[in-house]
């Protein structure tokens, strides 16, 4: 289990992140979900350790049954406001930025243009 967090800033960009391993595609930033851990605790929990900022507005919008590398996973959509600055940890995340919701960057991961899309026919 993990959570996908679709953040967004009060212009209406979302942040996007790379990762400082595995692809260097652009993805949503989230985590797995400890044992027992709500989705909205953990989407509050990796974005704090992630990116030094909190989370406003947090609502879970999907919820997808998949597999990654092998595995079977449920995955968790959340969708939030960004509430301060944000401060890349440098660790996890070597870098994030904001973009127009319908001006993705290249190259992005497969799982965030699912995720993307899920939230999109929602707004």
């Amino acid at each position: 289990r993990g959570v996908s967090i679709i953040a967004t800033n009060p212009a209406g960009e979302v942040l996007l992140v790379r990762h400082s391993y595995g692809a260097r595609s652009w993805t949503f930033p989230g985590g797995g979900c400890k044992r027992g851990e709500a989705p909205a605790n953990t989407a509050r929990r990796e974005f704090a350790e992630e990116l030094g900022a909190g989370l406003s507005h947090l609502k879970l919008i999907d919820t997808l049954n998949e597999e990654i590398s092998g595995a079977p996973h449920t995955a968790y959509i959340l969708t939030g406001t960004i509430a301060g600055p944000i401060r890349p940890d440098r660790r996890e995340i070597a870098e994030a930025a904001f973009f127009a919701p319908d001006a993705a960057p290249q190259p992005l991961s497969p799982l965030a243009a699912v995720r993307l899309e899920r939230w999109l026919e929602q707004r």
